[in-house]
């Protein structure tokens, strides 16, 4: 019998026929179920089921439980009674099920799905119940997954480009997500490279020059994205050629092209920053702006972090690495000036800062710098304030120094402390034991 037509024959018995009479009186001190006229057909199931157990009950001489005027029960009940074989499972069956399915879940839209991944190839079935999806599951894994599939499946594995960058995601960097090595917010930025740009990469890897890539990555018209398959790219044809896969990398001596990107996130030098607080307060996201520069956080980190004002300092809930997470001291004076505005702050979501932090730079004639950028001006102006180094590589939740050092450190012999002083005055706190005011 269809569901549908069970559901209904359910709904035309318990209703229609009146079987059971809320308002009647009951010979047993346990009411019979009420027929259940909202929810799933799991629980009309559960509802038929138990009327052919008091049917039951009936026919051995136990105290009816119904009203005395339906002691005549209807006997094509056991019609609507589902056998075995059929998809209506009890709660206790579907939890014993995926107890001993652990690659089987429940889908938000009620139907089943399993997943397994093999030697890094996805497979994945999807059921509309979870005993015929067990079914289908083992003729599957009997037809495709057995020993002798499986090792002939490890020695023909394949050779597409993008069917190895998957593999490598999974292997290296979701790995690290699983072990806290990594913030699943960082993994996630290589997703787009993927999906969007590596996906066009379906021929075998033996087949790529370095002409081939190139074209490739000139195709890329985003930095981020194109950085991200540079990574990828570069580490898988590495590996490939240490494994013995590859008699020759084409990309060994291809620097990166979007190395220029670091340009746009490098420090404001001090005419830049003195051209910025002069025309602060004509920008409407002037303290989001000046939190930055004054707290290095990184652009997400931002929407999570908490201030202590009575302690003077704000903990950044880190997103990158595990590390991250840090205490930041605040200044007295910009303690007090962050109080004033903190309520109104990071209202929007960080594409809307990022967007009119670069609007207004290109307005002041300070181009080629993004919101990122002053994060790098933060570390740069606590090392001419003469703040230590392993001090600044823990306010900027780096996990190396020579991150700190050689990538968000610039160096310009001009620069002194009384040029940060003079612009900002005594919002920076300072941390060198030597300095006297």
């Amino acid at each position: 019998m269809e569901d549908n037509e069970f559901v209904q024959s359910i709904i035309d018995l318990a209703l229609k026929k009146q079987i059971y009479d809320a308002k009647s009186n009951i010979n047993s001190n346990r009411s019979p179920p009420i027929f259940p006229t909202t929810g799933t057909d799991q629980d009309k199931y559960n509802y038929a089921l138990e009327l052919q157990r008091q049917k039951r009950q009936i026919e051995a001489g136990i105290p009816n439980p119904f009203p005395p005027t339906l002691k005549a029960f209807p006997t094509h009940l056991d019609n609507l009674i589902p056998s075995k074989s059929n998809s209506f499972l009890t709660q206790h069956e579907e939890e014993n099920l995926l107890k001993l399915n652990k690659n089987i879940r429940k889908r938000k839209d009620g139907r089943y799905e399993w997943r397994k991944t093999v030697f890094g190839v996805p497979h994945a079935l999807i059921g509309s119940n979870i005993k015929e999806l067990v079914k289908r599951v083992a003729e599957y894994k009997k037809a495709n997954l057995n020993p002798n599939v499986v090792k002939e499946q490890k020695v023909k594995e394949s050779r597409k480009l993008i069917d190895l960058a998957w593999v490598y995601y999974r292997r290296h960097i979701e790995s690290k997500v699983k072990t806290g090595k990594l913030k699943k917010s960082s993994s996630d930025r290589y997703l787009p490279a993927l999906r969007h740009y590596i996906i066009e990469l379906g021929k075998n890897i033996e087949t790529y020059s370095k002409d081939d890539i190139i074209d490739f990555f000139n195709d890329i018209v985003t930095h981020r994205n194109g950085a991200y398959c540079y990574h990828l790219l570069r580490n898988i044809f590495i590996d490939e050629t240490e494994k013995g896969n590859l008699k020759r990398n084409p990309i060994v001596s291809l620097k990166n092209p979007f190395s220029g990107m670091s340009k746009k996130g490098s420090w404001i030098n001090i005419e830049g920053q003195r051209l910025i607080w002069d025309n602060l307060n004509n920008c409407d996201i002037a303290e989001e702006i000046l939190f930055y520069i004054l707290t290095g956080a990184r652009r997400e980190e931002a929407l999570n972090t908490t201030i202590n004002f009575e302690r003077r300092v704000a903990f950044i809930d880190g997103t990158k690495t595990g590390t991250s997470s840090r205490y930041i001291e605040l200044s007295p004076s910009y303690c007090t000036r962050l109080k004033k505005h903190w309520g109104n702050m990071f209202k929007y979501t960080t594409n809307y800062y990022s967007r009119h932090c670069v609007a207004f730079f290109d307005s002041l004639g300070v181009t080629g710098k993004s919101l990122h950028s002053l994060r790098h001006t933060f570390s740069s102006n606590h090392y001419y304030l003469g703040t230590p180094d392993v001090k600044r590589q823990y306010m900027l939740g780096h996990k190396s120094i020579v991150m700190t050092n050689d990538i968000y450190t610039t160096l310009d012999p001009s620069v002194t402390r009384r040029d940060i002083i003079n612009i900002y005055g005594d919002l920076y706190p300072i941390f060198d034991p030597n300095y006297m005011k």
